[in-house]
């Protein structure tokens, strides 16, 4: 059971959302999700309550849309426990249809529309809807409904209904969505929340976000994600402007980008957001939670400079969404934490014989308490398996979800989650019972064999990436098509649940007592690229290609190799259009990829758009003079760095948390061939003839102060670490003597130091951290191995880039682009007055 240390670590008391009307002090059985929304928009009617794009709707509009779908769902029998099936795209219908549907007093079940046919048709079949919304376009692929209503089709007669505000007719113990998971014996379950569940999580949220805080939330996450509905209903409950996006990643492209203040989302999302520099100044707060959290990224989100909070939240499904939270600090030594229990909620960590462990030892989570949901629609047996009896019960009836997790107990009373007890991986945030992926390569034709496990990619240090890898066994007499069975199992699995990899072998290894034994599984070559390589053929194949295979991890990629097929995915591909956007100035959307999964296809499609002009016009190197032209980037900074001489708000300082033993003067050396590698890092700006050029300097030793504190006590040690880093990340830099780069190494103790390392952003981005990140393990363990650098010299220095950007523009060019905004900019004041 939960230590009483745990009450220290309770919320602060800063100001917190208040609910409206009486419901601020109703007991949990007197609301519904949806009231908090109408309490809202009858007092804030007039404000934004949604941006969809470039368009706004205000409480009171989203309110009468809302009633007015309501109307009708009631005409169409909606109503307490009638379950309606919502499959409609990403937009601002979807916020008003979801309210619609709990106005009526029904249940949503949510459906994306991305999902395979064969899986919205199993879910539908599962749930068992008396209403379907969808939109025209949709409704052929989906399987019939009893009544169905198209938003789209239908819009004229919902608008003839009225606009007031229906009787309730559902209660606090009624059914208020469905949330579908994974299942291990191949079937999804649906798990049943109830109004008074949800509303637990909305009162917690009052008093974890200030209102300041909650002005704009991004909403981001799937609506078939428990997660959408912290960003949803908690936005619009309590008074914020919830801003839609397609996917997280889409944040830095939204219109709205930069009245975010709150980000809810998975780390691995986070951290692509990070490395693209795509987390606009707007954003105070990021919520994370969906899979393990890395210190990396906790210490590069803090790092931005305007990101005040970072919360670790952790939850399942089962207990609606958020059980647990932590506030990470910057600078702590310790991984992060999942943190204590929600307000109402109750965690017992116990044994196979549910008995309470002490701090220290591991035992099983579970929870119980406000936000325990209802359990597994239409399946008895499998909620009285997970929903167990709680032996520490206060009152008779009250009991705990087992969540499988393996967690232990810190001396002050927050949790340290150490991983899985059974078959159950997170992918991406999407919960993953490989049960059910085993379930449907077992109907594949040709498998005799399958089993399914999650390997942990190194690629990042920011984030734990999983992949699935499928190891099969073909039927005699036949042989595996792994293409044809990925396409299989595209048909009903989710893009999550689909194996990156495919291994084939004669028979599965069987440990004594006949069961397959896993840790004899091969490990499969995850680098290995197939043998047919066909390279590419023009500039901008070989771009492309080189795109593909930085974010695969691949060391080359064929160009009619299937991007899928190689591995990737939703996240991935999102990755790989934003470096296409920055290296070639091409918006592409995500349907193009799907369309075009091939390099060859995707470069006929970009110049078919009238893009890829980078490939095409080449990319000489700038001329070796003592003074260069320095990008368009560059000089908006140095201008700024002139503007106000003596910022460090340009600084990009970089705590890193290194384990194990290590020579500084190793380190140093590899520092050193670092900034001797990329020019940039020794770089400098002076005015010259294009008002600032770039005089890049010989390299030189590196310079690495060490400060050793091993000698302090453990606790001043890190608060004296963490006094160092704010100092050093305060100090600004002299872009005129340089140099733009700095670090230090703090020692904490013989196997644990801290590196401080500072450099200003005209030289360095977020991206650029994973790039410094590699080069400095690869170096480091060659020079600690008496080996020499094992890193080729790069063919481009940024140097080049600056020429190149610089001849795109010549006089014509440039003069009509300076007289569109001399045009548009006319009658301006020339001072702004800001405060």
């Amino acid at each position: 059971m939960l230590p009483d240390k745990a009450a220290e670590l309770a919320p602060s008391g800063e100001a917190s959302l208040q609910l409206p009307g009486d419901f601020a002090g109703a007991g949990l059985s007197e609301v519904c999700l949806h009231q908090f929304f109408e309490e809202r928009a009858d007092a804030e009617s007039t404000v934004t309550a949604l941006v969809d794009g470039e368009l706004r709707i205000s409480y009171g509009e989203l309110e009468r849309s809302a009633n007015r779908l309501a109307h009708r769902l009631r005409e169409l029998g909606a109503g307490p426990e009638v379950r309606v099936a919502v499959c409609l795209e990403r937009t601002a219908e979807l916020v008003a249809t979801l309210l619609a549907v709990l106005k009526a007093g029904a249940a949503y079940v949510p459906i994306d529309p991305v999902y395979p046919r064969e899986r919205q048709a199993i879910l539908l079949a599962d749930s068992r809807p008396a209403i379907l919304i969808t939109e025209n376009h949709l409704v052929d692929r989906l399987p019939a409904v009893a009544a169905t209503l198209c938003v789209d089709r239908d819009r004229a007669e919902v608008a003839r209904r009225s606009d007031t505000r229906l009787n309730a007719t559902a209660g606090p113990s009624n059914l208020a969505y469905l949330i579908y998971t994974s299942g291990s014996t191949g079937r999804p379950k649906a798990v049943a929340i109830e109004h008074r569940s949800a509303v637990a999580r909305i009162r917690w949220s009052a008093r974890m976000f200030p209102r300041d805080e909650m002005a704009g939330v991004l909403g981001s996450t799937s609506v078939c994600f428990d997660m959408s509905v912290f960003e949803f209903f908690a936005t619009l409950a309590l008074g914020g402007t919830l801003i839609l996006a397609e996917n997280a990643l889409a944040l830095p492209s939204l219109p709205a980008a930069g009245e975010v203040t709150l980000v809810n989302t998975v780390p691995s999302a986070a951290a692509e957001l990070v490395r693209g520099g795509g987390i606009p100044r707007s954003v105070r707060v990021v919520n994370l939670g969906g899979e393990p959290l890395r210190s990396v990224l906790v210490e590069r989100l803090y790092a931005l400079g305007h990101v005040e909070k970072i919360y670790n939240l952790y939850g399942p499904s089962e207990d609606t969404t958020y059980s647990t939270w932590a506030l990470m600090r910057p600078g702590d030594p310790l991984p992060p934490a999942i943190g204590v229990p929600l307000d109402g909620t109750r965690a017992h960590l116990l044994d196979r014989d549910m008995r309470s462990v002490g701090p220290g030892e591991e035992g099983e989570l579970y929870l119980g308490g406000a936000g325990l949901s209802r359990g597994y629609l239409d399946r008895p047996d499998l909620t009285a398996q997970r929903y167990v009896p709680n032996p520490y019960a206060a009152a008779p009836g009250e009991r705990l979800y087992a969540t499988g997790d393996l967690v232990r107990f810190r001396p002050a009373g927050e949790m340290d989650c150490l991983g899985r007890i059974d078959f159950q991986v997170k992918i991406r945030g999407f919960r993953v019972e490989l049960g059910e992926v085993e379930a449907a390569l077992d109907r594949a034709p040709g498998v005799a064999d399958a089993v399914v496990v999650a390997r942990e990619l190194e690629s990042r240090a920011d984030v734990v990436e999983k992949i699935l890898v499928a190891y099969v066994v073909p039927s005699p007499g036949t042989s595996l098509d792994v293409a044809a069975l990925r396409v299989h199992l595209q048909a009903s699995l989710t893009d999550a649940m689909v194996p990156a990899h495919f291994v084939v072998l004669p028979e599965l290894p069987l440990s004594p007592n006949g069961k397959v034994d896993r840790k004899a599984l091969p490990e499969p070559d995850l680098t290995a690229t197939p043998e047919a390589w066909v390279p590419p053929r023009t500039p901008l194949e070989e771009r492309l290609a080189g795109i593909w295979a930085e974010v695969l991890g691949l060391p080359r990629v064929s160009i009619e190799d299937d991007f899928f097929v190689l591995g990737g995915h939703s996240l991935l591909a999102t990755r790989v259009l934003s470096r296409v956007h920055r290296s070639l100035g091409v918006e592409l959307t995500q349907r193009t990829l799907f369309e075009q999964p091939t390099v060859a296809g995707l470069a006929a499609a970009i110049e078919g758009a009238g893009g890829g002009e980078l490939a095409e016009e080449g990319f000489e190197a700038a001329p070796n003079l003592t003074r260069l032209p320095v990008s368009y980037s560059q000089r908006r900074l140095w201008f700024l760095d002139r503007l106000a001489p003596g910022s460090p708000v340009y600084n990009l300082p970089f705590p890193l948390l290194i384990a194990g033993r290590l020579s500084p003067a190793v380190l140093a050396a590899a520092l050193g061939e670092i900034v001797r590698r990329h020019e940039v890092l020794r770089t400098t700006y002076v005015t010259g003839e294009w008002d600032a050029c770039q005089v890049i300097h010989p390299a030189a030793p590196f310079a690495l102060p060490v400060v050793d504190l091993a000698d302090l006590p453990e606790h001043l040690r890190c608060r004296e670490s963490q006094r160092l880093a704010g100092e050093d990340a305060a100090v600004p830099f002299d872009l005129e003597r340089g140099p733009v780069l700095r670090a230090c190494l703090v020692r904490l103790g013989e196997a644990e130091h801290h590196l401080l390392f500072n450099v200003h952003h005209i030289a360095f981005d977020g991206w650029s951290l994973d790039v410094l990140l590699a080069e400095l393990a690869a170096l480091h363990d060659a020079f600690a191995a008496g080996r020499p650098s094992p890193l080729p010299e790069l063919p481009w220095q940024y140097r080049d880039f600056a020429a190149w950007q610089r001849s795109r523009l010549p006089g014509k060019l440039l003069e009509e682009q300076l007289g569109f905004w001399r045009g548009s900019l006319a009658g301006v004041p020339d001072f702004l007055e800001l405060p």
